[in-house]
C-alpha cells in the first residue's frame, strides 16, 4: 500500500497519526504537492486531492473518513464518537476552506464573497468545539486535535476564538511525541514508511 500525502496536508497527517500505534500496519509514503496537479496523482484521483492510498494496482481510496475506515477497522464505534468525529471534519473543511480561499486571493483585490462567510462559520465553530481530550488515542479526538493544529497553524488569528480549555488541551496536545512526528517539520524529512515514521518517535 501507499498513501500520498503532503508534508503539510492535515487530512494526511491524520491518517499517519492515527496509523502510527498499528504496528501490524504498514505502508509507503508518497509525498506530492496537489496544488501542481502532478499526473501521477491525477492518474489516482482526479481531483488531484490529498490524501490517497493506493491498495493496488486497481484499488483507491480518497478522502480521509474512508481512508481511515479502511486502515483502522471502523474505528467509530459509538455515537459520541461518531458526533465528535463529524464535528471534527467539518471543523476542518471550513478552516481548510478558509486558508485556501485567502492564499489565493490576487494582491490588491477585494475578498471573496465566500471568505467572510467561511470566516464566520470557523469562527462559531471553533466557540462550539466539544472538549478535546489532549491524550486520547481515539480517531474523534484525533480529528479533532489535528483540526485545531491547522488553525494555530495556518489560521492563528483565530485561536482567541478557542475556549480556554480547548487552549489548554490544544497545547498538551501539540506537545505529544506522535503530534510532533507528523509535523510539517518533520515530514519535510520524507519518512518512506509508516514504519519508518514510527520509528522516529522521541
Amino acid at each position: 500500500m501507499k498513501l500520498y500525502t503532503s508534508p503539510t496536508s492535515p487530512y494526511g497527517r491524520l491518517i499517519l497519526l492515527a496509523a502510527m500505534p498499528r504496528h501490524d500496519l504498514d505502508f509507503e509514503i508518497a509525498y506530492t504537492n496537489p496544488w501542481e496537479n502532478p499526473a501521477e496523482l491525477q492518474a489516482l484521483n482526479p481531483f488531484s486531492q490529498v490524501p490517497v492510498l493506493q491498495i493496488d494496482s486497481n484499488t483507491v481510496i480518497g478522502n480521509s473518513p474512508f481512508i481511515l475506515d479502511f486502515l483502522l477497522g471502523h474505528p467509530l464505534r459509538t455515537a459520541e464518537q461518531t458526533a465528535t468525529a463529524a464535528f471534527a471534519f467539518s471543523l476542518l473543511d471550513q478552516l481548510v476552506k478558509l486558508f485556501g480561499l485567502q492564499k489565493f486571493k490576487a494582491e490588491n483585490t477585494p475578498d471573496h464573497p465566500l471568505t467572510e462567510r467561511a470566516r464566520a462559520a470557523c469562527i462559531r465553530g471553533l466557540a462550539a468545539a466539544p472538549q478535546l481530550d489532549a491524550a486520547s488515542g481515539d480517531v474523534a479526538h484525533l480529528a479533532l486535535g489535528m483540526a485545531l493544529v491547522f488553525m494555530q497553524y495556518r489560521l492563528p488569528d483565530l485561536q482567541p476564538h478557542l475556549s480556554p480549555a480547548n487552549q489548554n488541551a490544544l497545547a498538551q496536545f501539540t506537545a505529544r511525541a506522535d503530534v510532533r512526528a507528523v509535523s510539517p517539520e518533520n515530514l519535510e524529512t520524507r519518512p518512506a514508511t509508516l514504519t519508518q515514521l514510527r520509528q522516529g518517535l522521541v
